[in-house]
């Protein structure tokens, strides 16, 4: 049996022969916290596979958003949907539905850590489908004539799959046996699951694809403000419908730049909140922590809104859907 650990505020108890395996805790907020929680991110599950899979069936089922730069909104959309189907359901099992029903908190090793590999692979894969749109506006709006020829339907392709090979890969390595910590004090957070190296490459990876992002999009802005009217006269002398369709990814690329506007809205506190080191910590303060984890997994539930807002043909092909229409043509 294990010990209670004095230093913890929860009361563990071994309830496996294994002591790693499995733990019943104490609730760790109280009842009306754990259903607001419940209601908040169920709500947040629902809208994430309802718009994801809009813009998915949008895509497939019309041939003219077979483009280029929605080959990265597709591998988003996937992404997106990893955390709606499995991620939060298995997060609101876990973290709230379970100390609703038994009045106490069994944290069993094998689904925290399924959760939480889950939980990171969506996570990184969302980043680096983020720094595809990043990259392909960038060529977009900084060398147009040449967006063809650099933005090839086979480069992306393999640009996106290498990055979900290497995604899946890494965060199986990272959630092996050999570096997974599992402690009865502590509840189901990546930063006590793993060992605190893996956690610190989780956070260099997460910052890296931040910083590529911002930094791509503040380019595209500047160069786009600075020089749109030179560019557009040059083009209406050199093609009238190249400068159309330049004028038109100067409309895609400002979508692009609110998604990748919010996706930082949603991440930076979360990221910044797991830097601070608490000692202890009242009840409102763990129910933010939630509340801030849960605006991160919120912005699966934003992006395809933002593309019907933002971008024409795709707000046509999705009411397209809503409205059980199958037309081809948009």
């Amino acid at each position: 049996m294990a010990t209670e650990d004095p230093t913890s505020t929860l009361a563990a108890e071994n309830i496996s022969t294994d002591v790693t395996e499995t733990f019943r805790l104490s609730p760790l907020l109280p009842r009306n916290y754990l259903i607001a929680h419940a209601v908040f991110e169920s709500i947040i599950a629902v809208l994430i596979v309802g718009g994801n899979s809009i813009v998915l069936i949008s895509i497939l089922i019309h041939k003219n958003l077979h483009t280029v730069n929605n080959l990265f909104l597709t591998s988003l959309a996937v992404a997106d949907l990893i955390m709606g189907i499995f991620v939060s359901p298995l997060t609101i099992h876990i973290l709230y539905v379970k100390p609703l029903i038994y009045v106490e908190h069994t944290q069993d090793k094998w689904s925290c850590v399924i959760r939480l590999y889950l939980l990171t692979m969506s996570f990184g894969a969302s980043l680096f489908s983020i720094c595809g749109i990043a990259l392909d506006r960038y060529i977009a709006i900084i060398h147009p004539l040449k967006y063809r020829s650099l933005m090839t339907r086979r480069r992306v392709m393999v640009y996106i799959l290498c990055f979900w090979v290497y995604v899946i890969s890494t965060c199986a390595y990272l959630f092996s046996e050999g570096n997974i910590q599992f402690k009865a004090h502590e509840t189901c957070r990546t930063k006590n699951v793993v060992s605190p190296l893996v956690f610190s490459v989780l956070k260099i990876h997460t910052f890296v694809a931040i910083f590529v992002s911002v930094m791509s999009h503040s380019v595209v802005a500047m160069v786009a403000a600075k020089h749109r009217a030179r560019i557009n006269s040059q083009l209406v002398r050199f093609n009238n419908n190249m400068a159309v369709a330049h004028r038109n990814e100067n409309k895609i690329a400002k979508t692009m730049t609110l998604v990748v506007g919010l996706f930082l809205l949603c991440w930076l506190p979360s990221t910044i909140n797991s830097l601070i080191k608490r000692a202890d910590s009242p009840d409102w303060d763990k129910s933010l922590s939630y509340y801030l984890v849960a605006l991160m997994v919120a912005n699966s539930a934003v992006n395809p809104w933002i593309y019907g807002i933002g971008m024409k043909k795709m707000r046509k092909a999705m009411l397209n859907v809503m409205q059980c229409s199958m037309k081809r043509s948009i």
